[in-house]
């Protein structure tokens, strides 16, 4: 089943032209359902109808222009799952202090800030830089779209590899938590529902994740970077 990531995926798609007349129903059916998908296909339209309109003069071609609509769509996405990102790790921060108290917030905080300022530092400034060069009137935009592609591509397979260890980790986790509920009742002791709460919230959100990208999202990249090198 698709979800709104999906429909955006197949959104940018549209740009090129690359949809197949089946998955175009799929796309304008939901589009009539959801505004936030189709304020984001807007959006993707626009931009392309506004790059159309100059390949009569000393604009792109409209080929060209399809493709930069649908580049520039990704990159509106992208920065739409970064505020996502960083809102679900103060999600996570917050849903820990409610289960254990806030004795280690300060260093969660601590941590996340020094991941972030690694992430934009090691690998967004130098992507956003590459993509930028794309979009100028002589930047290599087929190339760097592919090469955006493929970045993405391999983060996803990375991610596909780590998922079986994953999941161990996180049953052996998830199984021992009715244990330690058992034995703090028969002990006498409080019972700490929160721990089990945020353990099962965090354990299946993150596994769903990893599973969703590497078994639905990362074969439609693999579909889409074939189309780019087609």
């Amino acid at each position: 089943m698709l979800n709104c990531d999906d429909y955006e995926m197949l959104a940018e798609r549209a740009q090129r032209d690359a949809l197949t007349p089946e998955e175009r129903d799929v796309l304008e059916r939901h589009l009539a359902e959801c505004d936030g998908c189709r304020e984001f296909a807007e959006l993707a339209s626009s931009i392309g109808g506004a790059l159309r309109q100059r390949a009569g003069s000393a604009g792109p071609a409209p080929g060209v222009a399809g493709l930069r609509a649908g580049f520039i769509a990704r990159l509106h996405r992208r920065r739409r799952d970064t505020a996502i990102g960083i809102a679900g790790a103060a999600a996570v921060i917050a849903l820990h202090s409610w289960a254990y108290g806030t004795e280690y917030v300060g260093i969660m905080i601590g941590v996340l800030v020094i991941g972030l300022v690694v992430v934009v530092f090691r690998f967004q400034l130098p992507r956003r830089r590459r993509e930028l060069a794309a979009l100028a009137p002589d930047g290599d935009l087929l190339g760097t779209y592919r090469t955006d592609v493929e970045l993405d591509i391999k983060g996803f397979r990375s991610a596909r590899s780590l998922l079986p260890a994953y999941f161990i980790v996180g049953a052996l986790a998830l199984a021992i938590q009715p244990v330690l509920l058992v034995k703090q009742y028969l002990f006498s002791e409080e019972l700490s529902w929160r721990g089990a709460i945020w353990s099962f919230l965090i354990f299946g959100s993150l596994g769903y994740k990893l599973w969703r990208d590497s078994y639905v999202n990362l074969p439609r990249l693999e579909r889409e970077l074939d189309e780019l090198r087609s």
